[in-house]
């Protein structure tokens, strides 16, 4: 004889399918039930024919005898009473299988079309109670009475969940005994909350009953002010979690509390081990509310038969109410509240920003070398076995030259200077060995204060540069940046073929037309840079002045590298980018400082005359930090100090019409420091509409960084001719940019100049998720695309 959980009624509403065909049951036996009703006395409230049920049957009454398989109902017999009494015969035919579930239902199920309804009782106004075989769902309408209907193939009847009498059938081949209760119940759970800070949003209650009495286990989608929606059914469960997660908001998950009650509705239902709901133990429910940030939690004790104390009794066949009020006992993210409480003005951004610069700049060697160990030192030489520090290579060509294999290393001494570029090689790690600074690897090809000579020209204090440079400058930087940098003069085009200073808008065809301290003009024709510079010779008036020129500092781009990690390298002075490559399985940036990268034009020269009179050429300078033009499996920026780019501090992008299947996965940019950059982190993916669908970014997370001062006067960035397009999360207006488990949260976002933000996509669902930002902007300046509810924003002089 097996026994079978009377919560299977539950199941037989929820399951979405069987695997048993109605024409697979055999034509049934004819089978004798006892049936009995619990002894329910007053609680018996259920009204049928018209009079109460009180505790007896009478001749002619009819349940319905339910089987089921995997949960899903598989037939539906009606049994008939041959006498009255408090426990009676009745009598049918049995057409399910003995092995599957088995239950009992009264009122009785009548088939109708597509289904197994509960005819309609006297005094229920509700409606009906109905089992469908295939597809079903459950759902929950309070605005009904408390009632629970079952919706299928568009057909929906409703019936009072308390009113439905189940009982688990134990059958044999002689028959069987069944006792019918109004088992289930109905929790309501008001929880009084404590005023939430206004960056707080509630995302999920859970409720826990101690002792082995179980909930319906359950998720949810429900409005704080009417938790109706489709709750599904698995199995009993001592918790419950209630999530709001996935409710509507606009974009943004969570719900904000205008008032300070939350209000959900549960039913209970008992199992095989407390077949009661009123126990003999006293038992405890405990309420948590979890929010963005937070924990608030209650406790409410049930008494030992729970009757006896009704505003808390989990009496069945009834509406429980329990009402709690929380108090806060805990955080979501110690760390992660610790970080956005203690940042409330720009002075502690400043101390938080030299903290994280300071030990970046400071940090080891990160690296797992597996291969061979190859070292670089200015005190070595290129004849030497270059395998141990005691027998290092001296030059970048050397390095470029070595055939390495995936797994080697090549470590620059730290405190040595490099200039040049790097070719970076499959698989390869490069990193530093040896104490004090980080290696230093320029563009740069010379210090222009001690390399060479200035004179002057036929012009007034515009001074020539000595040596030639082929490659296209993209400025010239005094004093290691300390001194600011020159205004490299590009002239713009009109429909003409005139070509003017694109920021005095006079007219301008060679060196012979500057006239503004620090402007610089470099004719690629003849390799020549003039500067003009109204304080006399530039190797007197500055210490040093470095010249980034056009090429990668690490590249990637067409080399054949498709993983590299990049670790302790000091990158800086390049026209083009710090770090560049196209598509990659693996890239790792960490620890590097990068800083005064970009500004060569992209194209070596201004662009043809517009075809619209009025119109000027359009000026196409470039260069970012760290960047990936591709496709990706991993890419990860992490801890680095990042400063003056022309561009993009850190950017992957791709654009490619036609063609699907375009991912980038495993992005992530955490705990960097990135200053004053035309944009602090730039990401776009751009494929037409058919592939849309079939391409995206995956796992994209922004965590820890402080990302200060973007495009205005702060970056040198700003001599761009598009002078309206930095900010410091930059995505440009495209309805493209699908995203799936995008995250950004616990950034310091301070300051962008003409915005802050500008984040879009195509769908709301493909921005980011944000939690736990602070933003910083200067009063009066635009905040831009704020996707983060209730942000923690300040606003500065």
């Amino acid at each position: 004889m097996r026994h079978y959980l009377i919560y299977f009624i539950a199941l037989a509403l929820l399951c979405g399918c069987s695997t048993i065909k109605e024409e697979d049951v055999a034509d049934g036996v004819e089978l004798s039930l006892n049936v009995s009703i619990e002894d329910l006395s007053s609680k018996a409230t259920y009204v049928h024919d018209g009079t109460s049920l009180k505790c007896t049957w009478a001749a002619g009454d009819s349940i319905s005898v339910v089987s089921l398989h995997n949960g899903a109902v598989v037939t539906v017999d009606v049994f008939t009473a041959e006498a009255g009494g408090r426990t009676a015969t009745f009598s049918g035919r049995f057409t399910g299988n003995r092995a599957d579930e088995v239950i009992a239902i009264f009122p009785v199920l009548k088939k109708g079309l597509g289904g197994y309804y509960s005819r309609t009782l006297p005094g229920n106004t509700a409606g009906m109670f109905s089992l469908k075989k295939g597809d079903s769902s459950l759902s929950f309408s309070p605005d009904r009475a408390y009632v629970l209907s079952q919706s299928s193939n568009n057909n929906t009847a409703h019936i009072a969940f308390s009113d439905i009498m189940t009982g688990t059938v134990d059958i044999n081949t002689e028959g069987g005994g069944v006792t019918l209760r109004k088992h289930s119940a109905l929790l309501r759970v008001s929880v009084q909350i404590p005023s939430l800070p206004s960056s707080e949003k509630v995302q999920s209650l859970t409720l826990k009953l101690s002792g082995g009495t179980p909930f319906t286990d359950h998720s949810a989608t429900l409005p704080l002010t009417s938790p109706a929606g489709v709750w599904t059914t698995s199995s009993p469960c001592d918790s419950v979690i209630i999530g709001f997660g996935n409710v509507t908001m606009g974009s943004f998950p969570g719900f904000s509390i205008a008032s300070k009650t939350l209000t959900a509705y549960i039913p209970v239902l008992p199992n095989a081990t407390t077949p009661s709901l009123q126990g003999d133990a006293q038992r405890k429910l405990t309420a948590t509310v979890k929010t963005d940030w937070s924990i608030y939690s209650a406790e409410k004790t049930i008494p030992a038969k729970s009757g006896s104390d009704a505003d808390y009794a989990l009496q069945s066949g009834t509406l429980n109410k329990i009402s709690a009020t929380l108090v806060r006992t805990g955080d979501i993210d110690p760390e992660l509240a610790d970080w956005v409480n203690s940042v409330n003005s720009l002075s502690d951004v400043d101390a938080k920003a030299n903290a994280l610069k300071e030990e970046i700049l400071n940090t080891p060697s990160e690296y797992s070398i597996t291969g061979t160990t190859y070292y670089v030192s200015n005190a070595g030489s290129d004849y030497n076995s270059g395998t141990s520090p005691g027998s290092p290579f001296k030059t970048l060509s050397k390095v470029n030259s070595l055939s390495l294999n995936k797994g080697d290393g090549v470590l620059f001494r730290r405190g040595d200077l490099w200039r040049g570029n790097v070719t970076v090689k499959d698989g390869v790690t490069y990193s530093a060995y040896g104490s004090g600074d980080k290696p230093r690897i320029y563009g740069s090809p010379y210090d222009a204060a001690k390399e060479g000579y200035w004179s002057t020209t036929t012009v007034s204090n515009v001074y020539k540069y000595s040596k030639t440079i082929s490659q296209d400058a993209g400025t010239l930087i005094f004093n290691d940046g300390d001194a600011g940098c020159a205004y490299k003069v590009v002239p713009r085009k009109d429909y003409y073929g005139d070509t003017f200073h694109p920021v005095t808008m006079q007219p301008f065809s060679s060196w012979k037309d500057l006239n503004r301290d620090l402007d610089m003009y470099h004719d690629l024709s003849t390799g020549s840079i003039y500067l003009y510079s109204s304080a006399g010779n530039p190797a007197t008036r500055w210490n040093s002045i470095e010249i980034p020129v056009k090429g990668n500092l690490f590249n990637m781009y067409y080399t054949g590298a498709y993983s590299a990690v990049i670790d302790n390298i000091c990158i800086k002075y390049t026209g083009s980018h710090g770090v560049g490559a196209g598509s990659v399985k693996s890239l790792v940036v960490t620890n590097c400082e990068i800083g005064w990268i970009g500004g060569s034009l992209q194209n070596n020269n201004h662009e043809t005359a517009p075809t619209t009179p009025g119109q000027l050429s359009r000026i196409v300078r470039y260069g970012n930090g760290v960047e990936i033009w591709g496709t990706c499996e991993e890419f990860r920026v992490s801890h680095n100090y990042i400063y003056q780019v022309y561009d993009a501090a850190i950017t992957h992008q791709y654009s490619e019409k036609d063609k699907a299947g375009l991912y980038m996965d495993n992005i992530s940019y955490t705990d960097n420091l990135v200053e004053r950059s035309v944009y602090a982190i730039e990401y776009w993916l751009s494929v037409s509409d058919e592939y849309l669908e079939l391409s995206g970014m995956r796992n994209y997370l922004i965590k820890g960084n402080i990302m200060r001062m973007s495009g205005g006067e702060w970056s040198w960035g700003f001599q761009r001719f598009n002078q309206d397009s930095p900010a410091a999360i930059k995505t440009w207006n495209t309805n493209k940019n699908r995203a799936v488990n995008f995250k950004m949260e616990g950034n310091i976002i301070d300051r962008g100049y003409p915005t802050l933000l500008n984040i879009r996509a195509g769908k709301s669902e493909w921005l980011p998720q944000c939690r736990g930002n602070v933003y910083f902007q200067t009063r009066g300046v635009d905040v831009g695309d704020m996707i983060e509810q209730n942000p923690k924003l300040i606003y500065v002089q």
